[in-house]
């Protein structure tokens, strides 16, 4: 390659043809090519070395699960009342400025008037509707929520988190832990996602870490007429021949927050998912992943609201960088174009479709169902990825 005429030529196919990256690799001499290959060979070995990584952190997160767990099992005693906490245990800085610059005999004054009062105020049993109230709280979860689910989660006493064992498939399950209740005889619903954490063999530069494959709910034990995710409806069917009119009822699916526990399977008999149940099993693996990561590690911030307020404000922080980028751009094309006229009608034209923040019509494309869930705000572990739904 140190031919001067060898480099000329090689220099003016690459003037020659569109310089983008699949274009300029098709330029370049077959033994470029053979060593850009080995480095490919490379790329590989580093991505299974990352998948090993990824393995090794699911082992650390269940080690620690388990540290955990007694926290958890406290603050479930808490919750529904069974342990009533220590003066200690309960003791946290108050945030009212003004007692906290009250003079000490003024203070105790306070204290005693605070306790006299209180001993007249009811007092419930733990906290009630705990866990209830973060689903209210909640934008991804309130959604799912209808009316008719709210007195049945109002019997939610815990949901729990469970990492597959040593040696097994990488999964992790949710449990949601009921009291006894008029609606069905479970005392525990479980959701299970099953994980892959190895490069797909077909493309194995798109592994970027963990993802859930699928999920497997459970069966809800209804009690009669208790059902909430099947409605009643009646039809009048007329008979063609005689003209006799009956009516019929049947049962079709309702929307229900408990259809969580009957997911779309992925399908293994290599049919896709259509469009729709495509995004339902995407929105149910972001909800999995969501309940792992926040929900069960902060409940007591999602209930206080504290957890949601600092998710807003990451996210307004991010959105005012970005408009920020884009308005500093906007400034630049309206230079150029009022020093090019021939710019300026068709900037005014972008202007006027991008005001109202519409995509044009035509651009817009299905959404996406496989992304990065995990964030520096959004986990304590590693970025989780929801994989595509696909057939295997």
């Amino acid at each position: 390659m140190q031919n001067p005429q060898v480099l000329a030529a090689l220099q003016e196919r690459l003037e020659n043809v569109s310089h983008t990256p699949s274009s300029y690799i098709e330029t370049l001499p077959k033994a470029v090519k053979r060593r850009i290959d080995a480095l490919k060979q490379l790329q590989v070995k580093c991505a299974h070395i990352e998948a090993k990584f990824y393995e090794e952190v699911h082992d650390l997160e269940r080690k620690y699960a388990a540290l955990y767990q007694p926290l958890f099992d406290k603050r479930r005693d808490f919750v529904t009342g069974d342990v009533e906490p220590t003066d200690a245990e309960s003791e946290w800085p108050s945030e009212n400025e003004e007692e906290e610059k009250l003079a000490g005999d003024l203070k105790s004054k306070v204290v005693i008037a605070e306790k006299e009062a209180s001993a007249d105020e009811p007092n419930p049993k733990g906290i009630p509707e705990f866990w209830f109230t973060i689903f209210r709280n909640v934008d991804m979860l309130s959604e799912l929520v209808q009316e008719y689910d709210e007195p049945i989660l109002k019997h939610l006493q815990d949901i729990k988190v469970k990492f597959s064992d040593p040696g097994q498939p990488m999964s992790f399950s949710l449990e949601f832990h009921f009291e006894p209740n008029d609606y069905f005889t479970n005392s525990v619903l479980t959701k299970t996602y099953k994980m892959k954490s190895e490069p797909d063999t077909t493309d194995p530069f798109s592994f970027e870490g963990p993802e859930i494959v699928d999920c497997e709910g459970c069966t809800i034990e209804w009690k009669k007429g208790k059902n909430v995710t099947v409605k009643t409806i009646k039809k009048k069917q007329k008979h063609k021949g005689r003209g006799t009119v009956r009516t019929v009822t049947k049962q079709v699916p309702n929307d229900s927050f408990f259809n969580f526990f009957s997911p779309i399977k992925v399908s293994g008999d290599g049919e896709s998912l259509d469009e729709d149940s495509e995004f339902t099993l995407a929105s149910d693996f972001e909800i999995g992943h969501f309940f792992r990561e926040r929900i069960v590690p902060r409940a007591v911030l999602y209930f206080t609201g504290e957890a949601i307020e600092d998710d807003d404000n990451f996210e307004e922080g991010e959105e005012g960088e970005e408009e920020e980028l884009e308005g500093e751009e906007e400034g630049e094309e309206d230079e150029e174009a009022e020093n090019d006229p021939k710019n300026a009608a068709s900037l005014r034209s972008a202007s006027s479709s991008d005001a109202c923040g519409r995509t044009p019509p035509g651009e817009a494309g299905p959404p996406r169902t496989k992304g990065r869930l995990g964030s520096p705000a959004h986990g304590r572990g590693p970025s989780l990825t929801a994989a595509q739904p696909r057939s295997h």
